[in-house]
């Protein structure tokens, strides 16, 4: 346990690195959205930097109520830190689908039987049998004819 010491230490390290790159991830998104709001173009670093200074000020000020104020901060921490992680430190794009594609259902069995027929529509009347509109045969008296 006392060898693996340093490498907790470089993993917590590593942790707060991520959480920061995922705070400033999440101030240039809101630093993008500012910039089209007042319809301006800004350059990305200043995108990031003036979107930074208010996500933190509004999750600092929000942070100042009662039971509840931590829930801003951390939430928008633990988002910045999953777009980290699911981006890779951004080496990778993350491209979130809503509607995963439908595969179809994996085949266990290799050896299928075929389909079953068709059953036709009508049966043909056997001798001595007639077939009313419905489909059901009745027998025919054979003394009687029908015209």
């Amino acid at each position: 346990t006392v060898l693996l010491i340093p490498l907790s230490l470089v993993g917590a390290f590593v942790l707060i690195i991520a959480g920061l790159f995922g705070w400033i991830a999440l101030g240039m998104e809101v630093g993008k959205r500012l910039a089209s709001l007042f319809k301006v173009e800004w350059a990305l670093p200043v995108s990031a930097g003036l979107g930074t200074l208010v996500l933190t000020l509004v999750s600092r000020f929000v942070g100042w109520i009662p039971c509840v104020g931590w829930l801003l901060p951390f939430m928008v921490g633990v988002i910045g830190l999953g777009g980290v992680v699911l981006s890779r430190f951004g080496t990778t794009v993350y491209l979130f689908s809503a509607a995963p594609a439908a595969s179809p259902p994996p085949q266990y069995l290799a050896v299928s039987a075929p389909p079953p027929a068709a059953p036709s529509p009508l049966k043909p009347a056997q001798s001595g049998q007639e077939t009313n509109a419905s489909g059901r045969s009745r027998t025919r008296k054979s003394g009687s004819q029908e015209s």
